[in-house]
């Protein structure tokens, strides 16, 4: 049973030795790469702040802050 140990306690070192060197960056330099999520299929151009709101989501909201909408009552 003892030897079974050492052989996985070797394999464990072997592949930590392998892993030692390696970090994320080089692996991908430039960082995760996904698919745009907005697709422009009209003529129309969007500016980058419109493509970052797009880019959000449908689930993000553009609304106003409440307090804009508030009246302020007249005395």
């Amino acid at each position: 049973m003892e030897t079974h140990y050492n052989n996985l306690n070797h394999k464990l070192d072997k592949l930590q030795n392998m892993q030692h060197g390696k970090n994320k960056a080089q692996h991908n330099p430039e960082g995760q790469q996904f698919y745009p999520r907005t697709v422009n299929l009209t003529k129309i151009k969007f500016t980058k702040a419109e493509m970052a709101v797009l880019n959000h989501g449908l689930q993000h909201s553009v609304e106003k802050p409440l307090k804009t909408y508030w009246d302020q009552p007249n005395n």
